[in-house]
């Protein structure tokens, strides 16, 4: 694929395969396809290049048993690869999958638990000498991150399995897992500040500003460090933990400028009245990822995912008589699958196999990457008696 867009597009036909989730999936692919791939297709990293007339009817019932779908690529499709990817570029794209970043993942989390460990442990310390319910209620959230950084980190460890016989989908939902605990810990944790900090409030206690300055400062460097090292996480888990963390980098601003209006003012109810707001604040964004991940949990059907038009497009399919028993979920929020079961009169293998490509194709563009296809044959003849 170093051909340039005009030069290489004539009779060629482009296709991506849609599922691959690491580098080892690719290169087991790779060699399970290098045997009949037919002369005229070229696979660079999961793209697929086919001259016009190359038929890949192998190629198709291999990515099939895989549980992967050949993805034409439209025109626009196309000419950004053709922008985008030498073929060197191609191959290079095959570290993004989700699976390659597993061990990353854990160095990144056990370098944030070991930062928020040490800086709890001083924040209860500082919050009890400076007579701070802003540090001492911070202290208190982020003990509960500490215990929950943990408990992710650990879940994120198993999530990193391949699937065995006692979990046969893998174990990435324990990731997701630790997430769901996450987020759990930052409600309940938010709430404990809102509630213990509302007699602060009435009756409010001198704060040692300088004390809390100092802490303030040390706080934004290892909070903004922490949240650097999770920038670009990518799980559910991941996600939570550095939004959580650019949160606690915002709340130490606030709590900066308190100090800073405390020390030409006697305005000391700023400290549980912003305690209270960062609490509030923790919530807003927290509750909304606590449902993403519970919907998961409870199999609903992924947002990314409409299922009426999916059904529609199946439906829209000449060879489908009809369909039934359609379930979409998602394994860990970015994993999508489904099965469905296929009315059709065709009555052959290859046939029914066209067939089972065609809802690949058509449900791909849905953001289903994993269809379990079961096909009923049903005599026209039948389907004409009952349809009249």
């Amino acid at each position: 694929m170093k051909q340039s867009y005009r030069e290489g597009v004539g009779n060629m036909h482009y296709y991506q395969i849609v599922g691959i989730r690491s580098k080892q999936q690719r290169e087991h692919l790779e060699s399970a396809l290098a045997p009949y791939l037919p002369e005229g297709a070229t696979l660079a990293a999961n793209y697929l290049a086919v001259k016009d007339g190359v038929e890949l009817d192998p190629v198709i019932g291999i990515l099939a048993f895989e549980q992967l779908t050949l993805k034409p690529l439209n025109e626009a499709e196309v000419k950004q690869l053709y922008q985008a990817h030498s073929e060197d570029e191609a191959l290079a794209l095959s570290e993004e999958y989700d699976g390659d970043h597993a061990h990353e993942a854990e160095h990144q989390m056990g370098a944030v638990f070991g930062l928020n460990a040490a800086f709890t442990l001083l924040e209860l310390v500082t919050g009890y000498l400076f007579k701070s319910t802003a540090v001492l209620s911070d202290a208190i959230h982020d003990s509960g991150d500490v215990l929950s950084i943990a408990i992710a980190w650990i879940l994120e460890k198993l999530s990193n399995k391949p699937a065995d016989d006692h979990y046969s989908y893998g174990y990435q939902r324990f990731s997701l897992l630790g997430a769901l605990i996450t987020s759990i810990f930052l409600l309940i944790g938010s709430l404990v500040i809102i509630v213990s900090a509302i007699p602060k409030l009435i009756h409010p206690e001198p704060v040692n500003t300088t004390g809390v300055l100092w802490l303030a400062i040390f706080a934004l460097a290892i909070n903004g460090g922490a949240a650097y090292i999770l920038r670009r996480g990518r799980s559910a888990n991941q996600r939570l933990l550095s939004i959580h963390l650019m949160e606690d980098v915002l709340g130490w601003v606030a709590i900066l400028l308190m100090t800073i209006i405390l020390r030409f003012t006697t305005w000391t109810f700023l400290d549980p009245l912003l305690s209270m707001g960062i609490a509030g604040w923790i919530i807003y964004e927290t509750f909304p990822e606590f449902q993403k991940i519970l919907a998961v949990f409870l199999q609903g059907t992924p947002k990314e995912v409409d299922l009426p038009c999916v059904r529609e497009d199946i439906l829209k399919i000449p060879e489908v008589a009809g369909i039934s028993h359609l379930h979409v979920w998602s394994t860990d929020g970015h994993y999508h699958m489904g099965t469905v079961t296929v009315m059709t009169t065709a009555d052959t293998v290859h046939e029914q196999t066209a067939i089972k490509q065609k809802i690949r194709e058509r449900v791909a563009q849905c953001h289903l990457v994993h269809m379990t296809i079961d096909v009923v044959y049903v005599p026209s003849d039948y389907l004409y008696q009952h349809n009249h």
